[in-house]
Formats: C-alpha cells, structure tokens, sequence
C-alpha cells in the first residue's frame, strides 16, 4: 500500500522535541529557539513563539495553554490559540522535562536538581523538591504523590506538601534520612559525582567542572 505525504513544515534548526496535538494544532519546539504552531490538516504556520535557547521538551498544552521549557532555563506559558506569553517560570538550569499538568498545578523537573510544582494560573512557585541529581525527565503525579527520576541513579516519591516549604531529599520515602545534598558542595551539578569525600573542591575529580 502505498504511503502519501498529507504537508511537511521545516524549522530552522532540528527537531528533538516530539510533537503535540491538540485542538487541529501541531505545537514543536525547535532548536532554532522558538515554539512553533501549526495546523493539523494543512501544516501552516499559526504562530511561532521565540525564546533563548533550544526547546528540547515536547509541549503540553491543558485549557488553552501550551506549557513548554527551554534550555535558556525559562518554563514558558502561552495561549494556545493567539500566541500571547502568560507567564514565565525560571529555573536555574535547563529545562529538557515535558511539563506535567495536574489539579492546576505544573510539575517540572530541571537539570538544576529541582523538580517545581508551580501554579498553572499565574508562574508561581508553590513547593520544590532537590534531588541529588540533574532532572531531564517528566515527573509523574498519581494522587497526592509526585514520582521523580533523576540523575543520581535514583527515583523518588514525593508526597505532594499542602503547603510550603517544599519537602527535600531529607523526606523521601523510604526512611533514609540522608542528609540534603546541594548542587556544586555535595555533587557536581553536571555529572552528580558525591563530592563529600573530597573536603571543599573547587572543581569536580571526576568531570573537571569548575565549582567555585
């Protein structure tokens, strides 16, 4: 059986984010720094929204919002339908997580360590939870609890607080107590080696970055 082309459209840069459909629009983000929408049954630009940096993660779009992180560290929320900036949520590293939207609540994790639970109406931090590594995949919520994978070798289930602060690597389930690492004086923040052996390094033994 043969196979036919219904449309291609082209970025400028390549594409590693996978496509998201809702409503009879494609939304992509590209590594020519833009989130791009387009439509579902011809493939023409509705609008393209530009940030920073490369946008690795797929889009998640919820009630006429599309969700989309960046590698200029930004969580971007834009109308799905106009391409009007909501609001802008910053993290302190890049962002390669989809966003998970749960009881009006984004989840987001980022190489930073953090995974953010942030008010989907306005930007806003509700809690965050260091892990003691980098965060490049989504989060998962089921009920009240948050499970978190990340860099450390490690998955994390995380119970959702009512209220901040937000709970820490101190209060994962489990029962271990361990104590709360942070980036750059208990491991490096890019390839997550324990660095509590090691006194007060400046740079990392095991990747060399620097850590002053």
């Amino acid at each position: 059986m043969p196979i036919s082309l219904d449309w291609q459209y082209e970025t400028d840069g390549r594409i590693r984010s996978a496509p998201t459909v809702s409503d009879g629009t494609v939304y992509v983000g590209s590594d020519d720094h833009a989130i791009h929408a387009i439509d579902a049954t011809t493939g023409r630009l509705e609008w393209q929204y530009d940030t920073h940096n490369v946008v690795r993660p797929a889009p998640t779009v919820i009630d006429g919002t599309v969700y989309a992180g960046s590698d200029d560290q930004k969580l971007y929320a834009i109308d799905a339908d106009t391409g009007t900036l909501e609001w802008t949520f910053g993290a302190d590293r890049r962002i390669y997580s989809s966003p998970v939207v749960v009881d009006d609540t984004v989840f987001l994790g980022s190489t930073d360590g953090y995974t953010y639970a942030i008010d989907a109406s306005d930007g806003t931090e509700q809690w965050a939870f260091e892990a003691r590594g980098r965060v490049r995949s989504s989060p998962t919520v089921l009920g009240d609890t948050v499970y978190v994978s990340a860099g450390d070798h490690r998955v994390y289930a995380v119970d959702r607080p009512e209220t901040t602060p937000a709970p820490t690597a101190e209060t994962t389930s489990g029962g271990s107590n361990t104590k709360i690492f942070a980036p750059g004086s208990d491991y490096c923040p890019d390839c997550s080696e324990n660095l509590t052996g090691y006194g007060d390094p400046s740079y990392c033994p095991e990747c060399g970055t620097d850590l002053d």
